[in-house]
């Protein structure tokens, strides 16, 4: 019995771990989508639309997801959306799926990189992942500069700050 809960407990560690999203695309200033030209066509000052493209490759039905975007400014300071950006449509397992969210506030020409993380996920099942420290690959992000050197883990305190945000909302 006792084995029988060590793993379990193992396992349980393990698929947290896990990030069950691949990040394929982040694009802060996206203004070529079909939906995009359809809902303002003639409007030459209409926002960029934020566009994030996800694979499921958590094998499972996702419901719904919790992302947690920063920007670098103009000397590489973070800066965290002070609100996190929901996800609610199904994400089926193997499948991608651009996110999409208007850029208004944030299409300041000084931001010169973005990061996207995932702080809590929902499946379909009723089980969720949340994000933690041992989760440092999982992110997606942009860098204006095309050559710019890229991230190697998530910046933690992004991930801090959203787990202290989600602990106060549940109190």
């Amino acid at each position: 019995m006792l084995k029988t809960a060590a793993s379990l407990l193992i396992f349980a560690l393990c698929s947290r771990a896990q990030c069950p999203l691949n990040f394929i695309k982040v694009a802060p200033a996206d203004n070529t989508s079909g939906r995009y030209v359809v809902r303002n066509f003639g409007n030459k000052n209409a926002p960029p639309e934020f566009v994030v493209r996800v694979e499921n490759i958590g094998g499972k039905d996702i419901r719904g997801l919790k992302i947690q975007a920063a920007y670098f400014d103009a000397t590489e300071d973070l800066h965290q959306v002070p609100v996190a950006w929901n996800w609610s449509s199904v994400i089926k397992a193997g499948a991608t799926t651009n996110m999409v969210w208007p850029n208004e506030l944030y299409r300041d020409t000084a931001v010169i990189g973005w990061v996207v993380v995932p702080v809590k996920i929902l499946f379909e099942d009723g089980s969720t992942w949340v994000a933690f420290g041992s989760t440092p690959d999982c992110f997606g992000e942009y860098w204006h500069n095309k050559k710019h050197a890229r991230l190697t883990t998530v910046p933690m305190e992004i991930i801090k700050k959203s787990q202290t945000i989600e602990g106060e909302s549940k109190q």
